[in-house]
């Protein structure tokens, strides 16, 4: 337990709660909604400072990684198998691993989906990790929980 590193605030980091808050905006969660949210656990942040996302990196990482290129089997790999690598590609980068970059499970017409998403600048942005598309919180998605 010696080796245990404590955590320190990241530099210029946006605060944990900023963050819930551009979510709740992205997914027009109304009060009570934002109340059961935090009742229920929805916001999994594990860390209370973030530095801001880096888009240029974020693309950057993405260009160069292969997840993008798996081949999608039900049950087996599928959409929550994507994300979770994707996410440890980002984990692997010390220049993306302290982004408020995480794995967002959300409810949408056709069922439950796994994507990552990341905070910039009061905005919330997601990446499909099937195909490294990146874009705005669709209007019909409902958020179940953000993860990292």
């Amino acid at each position: 337990m010696a080796n245990i590193r404590h955590r320190r605030r990241v530099k210029g980091g946006i605060f944990y709660s900023n963050i819930i808050e551009a979510y709740q905006m992205a997914f027009r969660l109304n009060w009570w909604q934002s109340l059961l949210a935090t009742i229920q656990g929805v916001f999994k942040l594990a860390d209370l400072y973030y530095q801001e996302a880096n888009e240029d990196i974020i693309l950057e990482i993405l260009k160069k990684d292969k997840t993008d290129l798996e081949q999608y089997v039900a049950e087996d790999y599928d959409c929550e198998d994507f994300a979770f690598r994707l996410m440890g590609i980002f984990h692997q980068d010390l220049r993306t691993a302290a982004m408020p970059i995480f794995i967002t499970w959300v409810s949408m017409p056709q069922g439950g989906h796994a994507v990552l998403s990341y905070y910039k600048e009061g905005t919330i942005k997601i990446i499909e990790p099937q195909n490294d598309d990146i874009y705005s919180v669709p209007q019909d998605w409902s958020l179940q929980l953000v993860c990292g």
